[in-house]
């Protein structure tokens, strides 16, 4: 079985510190469609809106890095 990304993230994560050993991954929440139940007619959509959000969080990332460099 293929390993979904928000496994692959967790994992990373745990090796790289980012969490602690010992933590576990939460299910994924009932009301979040798993992105092979997604139609194929909404999947560009929804892969633009990720695009979207992980640039929102790697600016608001670099902004706060400014913040917390100035103090």
């Amino acid at each position: 079985m293929a390993q979904h990304t928000r496994e692959r993230v967790y994992q990373r994560q745990l090796d790289l510190g980012i969490i602690p050993p010992g933590t576990k991954l939460t299910p994924r929440d009932a009301t979040m469609q798993a992105w092979s139940d997604i139609p194929e007619n909404q999947k560009a959509s929804q892969a633009r809106g990720m695009e979207l959000f992980a640039g929102f969080v790697e600016h608001t990332d670099a902004q706060i890095g400014k913040l917390v460099d100035g103090f």
